[in-house]
């Protein structure tokens, strides 16, 4: 069949606990043992990709990072890009000192977030590494991905016009929620990490099958052959992608029971 599988995580194949169902684990280990390529897509950082790999009890290709950052299924990184160290350390000043926005940094194997407010404002548990980045130097070096959550979408908009006013050509925005902001260097996208990926596994886009949620994964899907969203996807998304079809929702194992029906598994 020599079709590849990309799905994103968040949204999309976790539920909205953010884990994987049951009847989701078995059909992906069937997926895998049925020699079928398959890719998790996500913005999430390599840490904790490997923690649901582990929960899937599989190994697979992953682009993390949005792209920044591609490991194939040893865990070897094989591809990577990081921002400038000026551009780094401006974007983690832009925002610093505004009590409304959380700025969050991936460096090398850490996740650093810049308020401790963020451990009563979101579940701690799901970030891998939490340092308090105010208190250390500015991070200059290493840096695949930076991001900006806040409660205030007018706020994150006007953010996301000031980045763009002022790193125009060296960064690209995107976001994974409507109040989640993603900067990652230039060109970056999951789109851009599936073409790398097919040149460097020789495997042909028009056998890709992608599903996902959000904003971050609109490359992905506009270049895939075949490519879905869950019913529960972003407006955004939507609107931009108007000739997408739709799956069951991420709560009700879309994903998997499309590729049970694909797949005749």
């Amino acid at each position: 069949m020599n079709y590849t599988v990309i799905s994103d995580l968040d949204g999309t194949l976790l539920n909205d606990d953010y884990r994987f169902s049951k009847f989701t684990k078995l059909v992906i280990r069937r997926l895998i043992n049925m020699k079928i390529r398959f890719i998790i897509a996500t913005g999430r950082h390599y840490i904790d990709v490997i923690k649901f790999q582990k929960k899937l009890d599989i190994n697979c290709i992953c682009i993390t990072s949005n792209g920044s950052r591609i490991y194939d299924s040893l865990g070897n990184l094989i591809f990577n890009q990081n921002f400038s160290s000026d551009i780094s350390k401006e974007l983690q000043n832009i925002r610093a000192f505004d009590k409304d926005i959380f700025t969050h940094v991936y460096k090398d194997d850490r996740w650093y977030v810049n308020g401790i407010l963020v451990k009563e404002k979101n579940n701690i548990k799901n970030i891998s590494t939490f340092f308090d980045f105010k208190k250390r130097k500015i991070l200059s070096s290493n840096i695949s991905k930076v991001y900006f959550t806040s409660t205030s979408k007018k706020k994150i908009l006007i953010l996301e016009k000031d980045i763009l006013n002022n790193f125009k050509n060296h960064v690209i925005t995107t976001y994974s929620s409507p109040f989640c902001l993603e900067i990652m260097p230039n060109k970056i996208s999951k789109g851009f990490a599936l073409k790398f990926l097919s040149s460097y596994f020789k495997f042909h886009l028009k056998k890709c099958i992608s599903f996902g949620n959000s904003m971050n994964d609109k490359e992905m899907l506009d270049i895939s052959g075949r490519a879905y969203m869950v019913n529960n996807a972003d407006k955004d998304l939507k609107q931009s992608l108007p000739n997408l079809s739709f799956i069951k929702n991420n709560s009700e194992d879309g994903v998997a029971k499309f590729l049970v029906n694909f797949f005749n598994i």
